[in-house]
């Protein structure tokens, strides 16, 4: 029986990037075999063994046969201090290493509601409370790009904006990059689940829902949410510097979407129904 084979490509990051799309996509071509789970999250420990390791590859990647790839994709990796160096020791500096970016603000937030819908946080926090530095940390791109880049020369970095453009050429580029012919696939808008939206000068959930299991609805005002923007413009520029890439967009806020452009067509329909009852 042949031994368990190494992963060579690792989509590192970041946590709501577009990853878990990427991941999906990549794992239905016959060229790549993708863990199951899609995050492991093997390489984010203080320390390793070569035992720990010959149990990553038989559990994760035993059933890979002729496939050219072997893949992950733990997105706490990218910002983690020891798994760079886990990875680069034990899969070596050739690993193909892919990056997915967000507009920070905008992540930060697609982050917070994901913690939300699953009961980590209450919808009571403040923009200034300290359980946001976690989610602006893990928005900062630049100094860890770089890490990265450095440490491993094929690094490749995708956008969420492309995405959402068009998921066929978000994927096609990540072929591309492992050098496979990229498969026909729906491209179709990315379901990311809660959003959020303006209500007058705070930013709230959209589409009028009340609250995730009996939780607060989480409201944050605008003036916070700029001061918050400002804290990334440096950042913001050293990522295009370390990508190449004009990112114009991204020193402006996202583009949350208003209450009365998105429901008022469902609000008066909902009153032409009432008054003809």
């Amino acid at each position: 029986m042949a031994s368990p084979r190494s992963p060579n490509f690792l989509i590192v990051g970041v946590t709501k990037g577009g990853t878990t799309f990427l991941a999906k996509a990549l794992s239905e071509h016959p060229d790549v075999f993708f863990s199951r789970p899609k995050e492991p999250f093997f390489f984010n420990t203080p320390t390793m063994t070569a035992g720990a390791f010959a149990r990553y590859q038989r559990d994760y990647f035993g059933g890979a046969t002729t496939e050219r790839w072997l893949g992950e994709g733990s997105t706490n990796y990218f910002h983690h201090n020891k798994a760079i160096g886990f990875i680069e020791r034990h899969l070596g500096p050739e690993t193909r290493i892919m990056v997915c970016l967000r507009h920070p603000v905008d992540r930060l937030f697609s982050h917070y509601l994901h913690d939300y819908k699953r009961g980590r946080v209450s919808g009571l926090e403040k923009l200034t409370d300290d359980k946001f530095e976690a989610y602006s940390s893990r928005s900062l791109y630049a100094k860890r790009l770089k890490l990265w880049q450095g440490r491993f020369p094929h690094t490749e970095v995708l956008f969420f904006d492309d995405l959402q453009a068009s998921a066929s050429k978000f994927y096609g580029q990540a072929a591309r990059f492992l050098e496979i012919t990229p498969q026909a696939i729906e491209d179709s808008p990315v379901n990311e689940g809660l959003r959020m939206a303006w209500d007058g000068d705070f930013l709230t959930l959209r589409s009028g829902v009340a609250s995730v299991a009996g939780q607060t609805v989480p409201r944050f005002a605008r003036s916070e949410i700029e001061a918050l923007g400002e804290q990334f413009r440096k950042d913001v520029k050293r990522t295009e510097e370390a990508t190449g890439r004009k990112l114009a967009s991204w020193y402006a806020l996202p583009d949350f979407e208003l209450f009365e452009q998105k429901f008022a067509a469902l609000q008066d329909r909902a009153a032409k129904v009432e008054s003809a009852e």
